[in-house]
């Protein structure tokens, strides 16, 4: 395999991982007694923004960290 081919890959490992902690670990890890189910939410979003920003890039962990805040119902 080419280095392109494998950072391709790892792009979209990468974007899976982000994608796990903002949607799905909120909703399927219990919460902790202190936190709220809607504070886990935002607990995985605030860990895939920050895994994205290390990882990838940082504009478009950013703008889809406001879209999955929207999607929480904590406004």
């Amino acid at each position: 395999m080419s280095t392109s081919t494998t950072k391709n890959i790892m792009l979209y490992v990468h974007v899976a991982i982000t994608f796990f902690f903002m949607f799905i670990f909120g909703k399927i890890v219990p919460p902790i007694d202190p936190i709220t189910p809607i504070g886990m939410e935002l607990l995985g979003i605030f860990i895939g923004v920050v895994y994205a920003w290390t990882t990838t890039s940082l504009l478009w962990p950013s703008l889809l960290a406001m879209a999955a805040i929207c999607l929480t119902g904590a406004y």
